[in-house]
């Protein structure tokens, strides 16, 4: 009898434990479904990438509904049509394809800078006439692009040098639009600089190919003001690049990044430097998800600086410091910000106002002022 009590007490003990457990249980709110992480390439190898929150940040509707056309795509006449049109703009001196080659940029010295540009003298003219202006707040004037390359260093006054060279090729009889490819030009030069510090201080490797690409990403927009009718590009000039992609391929079918890789094609530049050139706005609307994760990431700081160069040329940055990339609004930014965690550009943002580089583009920004 007394085994019967106790087996009937613990028998009862344990339905008394297991309804307080599921008590204690349903007491405990689910987690929250997370969204599952989008695989991305890493080396070839798809790998899973951990949750951002930006990722659960919603597409901007005009972001979403836009999708940049390849020149495969349009009609064979309409393609030809335009291809016509950009032959028509003179190619620049054969010293561009030595400037840009992977080689120059990674061991040319001063003196072979130097010697390049003695081929053309009318550019190199031009080029220690910026390099002894205000923009760069040298204490005493430089006589030759070798010392220029001594103390401005040699990727800034490489893409000097080349952004003088795409000049010579496009011009125009426009007062209103020949404003706004000195507008241009001055973007390119925040950008360069502003690319070359960052980089550096990153620890990228060839931060003179960055330099280079972000320059040349530039010739897209000078080759469409060329296109376009004088008012269509009043119209459009100081619009964010997400706006004005769109009113280039409404106008004439491609926009400026997929026009800057044809004209590129046409002066025969090697097609790495194209796609690469091209890659820099495609940041505009392609994920991290959905890029090479290294490759992204240098492209990345490529997007930022020459979106960043265009407002502080039009003015719509005056001090850099006061920039924050997580306040702004413009569907621009939207993509760019899933590249930001990735280890190699991780500092990006510090390294954007760290005094030496705010100080330096504010220099620029002042003495473009002035000479305005």
């Amino acid at each position: 009898m007394t085994f019967v009590l106790i087996g009937i007490a613990v028998l009862m003990a344990a339905i008394a434990l297991y309804f307080s457990l599921q008590k204690s249980t349903k007491a405990i709110p689910p987690r929250p479904a997370q969204a599952p992480r989008a695989p991305v390439e890493q080396g070839g190898v798809r790998v899973q990438r951990a949750a951002s929150p930006v990722a659960t940040t919603p597409v901007p509707e005009a972001l979403s509904r836009f999708r940049l056309v390849r020149h495969t795509e349009l009609a064979p006449a309409q393609a030809a049509a335009i291809m016509a049109r950009l032959r028509l703009i003179p190619r620049p001196p054969s010293a561009l394809h030595k400037l840009v080659s992977p080689e120059f940029l990674a061991d040319a010295t001063s003196a072979e800078l130097s010697e390049l540009m003695m081929s053309e003298p009318l550019i190199a003219a031009k080029v220690l006439a910026v390099v002894n202006s205000p923009f760069y707040g040298l204490a005493k004037p430089l006589g030759s692009i070798g010392q220029a390359a001594t103390f401005l260093g040699m990727n800034t006054v490489r893409s000097i040098c080349l952004q003088y060279m795409l000049d010579d090729s496009l011009k125009t009889s426009s007062p209103e639009i020949k404003k706004l490819f000195n507008t241009l030009w001055n973007a390119s030069a925040f950008a360069s600089e502003l690319c070359f510090k960052l980089a550096q201080l990153l620890g990228l490797q060839d931060p003179g190919a960055l330099v280079t690409q972000v320059v040349l990403s530039y010739l897209g927009q000078l080759a469409t003001y060329s296109l376009l009718p004088p008012e269509t590009v009043l119209a459009i000039a100081n619009q964010d690049l997400l706006d004005r992609a769109m009113a280039e391929q409404e106008h004439l079918g491609l926009s400026s990044a997929e026009l800057g890789s044809l004209l590129l094609q046409e002066w025969a530049l090697p097609q790495a430097i194209i796609d690469d050139v091209r890659g820099i706005d495609l940041i505009l609307v392609t994920p991290l998800s959905a890029a090479n994760a290294q490759r992204g990431a240098r492209l990345a700081l490529c997007y930022l600086c020459a979106r960043l160069g265009g407002k502080l040329a039009t003015g719509d940055i005056t001090d850099l410091a006061a920039f924050d990339l997580a306040a702004q609004e413009s569907p621009d930014f939207h993509h760019l910000r899933s590249y930001l965690d990735q280890p190699s550009i991780v500092r990006l943002v510090e390294f954007l106002r760290f005094p030496d580089v705010v100080s330096s583009i504010n220099q620029m920004v002042g003495a473009m002022q002035v000479r305005r």
